[in-house]
Parts: C-alpha cells; structure tokens; sequence
C-alpha cells in the first residue's frame, strides 16, 4: 500500500503498527502487517482473499459487534496505552467544535473561487454551525464539562472509519476488516 502524504496523522504508522497492535493482542481478522519504509510511505500487507460486502447483513453486524468487544479489551491493556490517538480525534465537546471551525477554514482556503461557494459558505453553513454549537453548549449536560477532556481511560481504540465498505468477507464467511490509517485513541461514541 502507498499512502499519501498526511501533515496532521501519520497514516502509514496508525495502520501498520495498529495492525500489529491488533494481532499481537489476538484480533486476527485483520491483514497481518508484512514490512514498511517510512521514507517512501509504503507498507506491505498478507493479500485478503475476499469478496466485498453489499450489504450490512446480520453475519456482517455480529463480526463487527465481536470486533468492536475485542477493540474495547484491548484497549485495556498496557501494551495499547502507548498508541497514539486517532486522527480527528474528539475528546470534549470543545474540540469537536475547533475542529468544525478548522475544517470550514480549510475548506475556505483551498476551495476554487466561486461566489456561490462563498456566499453559501458565509451565509448558510457558518450561522448553521454557529447555531449548532449554541444548542450543544446550552444542552450539554453530564460529568464532563464542555471543555474538559475525556480522561485517557475512557477512550477507546478505534478504527475511525468502521463500515461494510472497509471489509471482505472470505469463502470461508469470516469478516476481515481493513483500512485503518485513522486507527487510534478516541470516543467510544465515535466508533458507535
């Protein structure tokens, strides 16, 4: 696999170390990491002999229950508690709000000019977000202050991007799951 290059998350790190992270714990329906070269973002996999899944069927939904349980015990463990977090990890209402903001900003600065653009920009999306963010804030409720973190032992590791299009199903029925370059610490609501 090729990865291109992430300033903000070291994608071939998150999958290749996560995959061995994974195994060495005892989840086994991932591809086994073979070799990587950090200078030239590559890393080799074991091949999945598999068909893509259509459709979430009962099987599917209880192999991904089943893998979620064994993320969760593993996240438990010394040997995880090293990992870095995911990549756009949330861990407070506060940073999932910086984060909206960082990724409107971006969007304003690498998007082509167009005045419909910008005007949707300004005139829709940012008083939306902005009224949003006012109904959290005023309805956040719980143990956890708006702005305070989620403590480091609440958090779970996580595929960041759990779904049928991320897996195969083998001849045999097993469910393997791939494509973990945001794999890492984050909340658990996020992975649900």
């Amino acid at each position: 696999k090729i990865y291109s290059g992430d300033e903000q998350h070291d994608r071939l790190g998150s999958e290749y170390f996560g995959y061995a992270l994974m195994r060495d714990g005892g989840i086994s329906n991932l591809p086994k990491p073979v070799g990587y070269c950090s200078d030239r973002k590559i890393a080799a996999y074991t091949w999945i002999y598999g068909k893509p899944i259509d459709s979430p069927t009962e099987s599917y939904i209880d192999s991904a229950l089943q893998f979620i349980g064994e993320l969760c015990a593993l996240s438990q463990t010394d040997e995880s508690q090293k990992f870095p977090d995911a990549s756009a990890a949330v861990f407070s209402g506060y940073s999932l709000e910086k984060q909206i903001f960082d990724r409107i900003e971006l969007l304003q600065e690498r998007s082509i000019k167009c005045k419909n653009l910008e005007r949707y920009i300004e005139e829709e999306l940012i008083p939306t977000v902005n009224e949003v963010i006012k109904n959290s804030r005023s309805a956040w409720s719980g143990e956890l202050d708006y702005f305070e973190s989620l403590p480091r032992k609440e958090r779970v590791l996580s595929p960041s991007d759990l779904g049928i299009h991320n897996a195969l199903r083998e001849r045999s029925g097993k469910v393997v799951f791939l494509d973990f370059e945001y794999f890492g610490w984050d909340d658990p609501a996020k992975l649900i």
